[in-house]
């Protein structure tokens, strides 16, 4: 727990210098976003862990907003207000996205378990034609619980049949970001699917 970034000491933020690491990640260097993360990770966690009330559902967020600023780094308008309030304001929207993903995945589960369970005849008639709908219906609920980067990337790696590393250099995002993705996704995919 030592490493978690809400026991970090909040760091004291110059903005041109914020200014400047946002400007970096645009050229995709991955020390500028290093040093992003370390001056600002404490106060996005904070929010994070505000709106979601749960320590990985926050963890979440950070990683997804400091993977949203690495792609899209070059949306940052000065004139618009600082980089923290740029950062807070992606963690706020994430966050809120989770939480309705989260709801939407329990009301799913709640309403698969409200239905009839067909006993299977030997693959053959509509009880058997029944439980091929619900089944597949499971998989798509399971897929729609998933982020969009999630998605994308499990499709890469096992309908593309792509290797972390490759998909990593394709998209354009850190090795460690793509297996973080992948593994979230998944645990999701068996929890859905069990």
């Amino acid at each position: 727990m030592a490493d978690c970034p809400a026991n970090r000491p909040p760091q004291t933020l110059d903005e041109a210098e914020l200014v400047s690491f946002v400007q970096a990640v645009v050229a995709r260097d991955e020390a500028a976003l290093a040093r992003l993360y370390e001056l600002t990770v404490s106060r996005v966690y904070s929010l994070a862990y505000a709106l979601t009330r749960n320590s990985a559902d926050a963890e979440e967020v950070v990683c997804d907003v400091y993977l949203h600023i690495w792609q899209r780094a070059d949306q940052y308008q000065e004139s618009r207000g600082t980089v923290l309030a740029w950062l807070l304001i992606h963690c706020r929207s994430l966050a809120l996205d989770l939480l309705r993903s989260r709801r939407r995945r329990e009301t799913g589960q709640a309403q698969l378990a409200l239905q009839p369970n067909f006993e299977e005849d030997n693959g053959n008639g509509a009880e058997a034609l029944l439980v091929l709908v619900q089944e597949g219906t499971r998989v798509h609920q399971a897929l729609s619980a998933l982020s969009d980067i999630q998605r994308h990337l499990i499709a890469l790696a096992f309908f593309n049949d792509m290797s972390h590393q490759t998909i990593a250099a394709t998209i354009q995002l850190p090795l460690g970001t793509v297996k973080s993705h992948i593994r979230r996704g998944l645990k999701i995919l068996r929890t859905y699917l069990q």
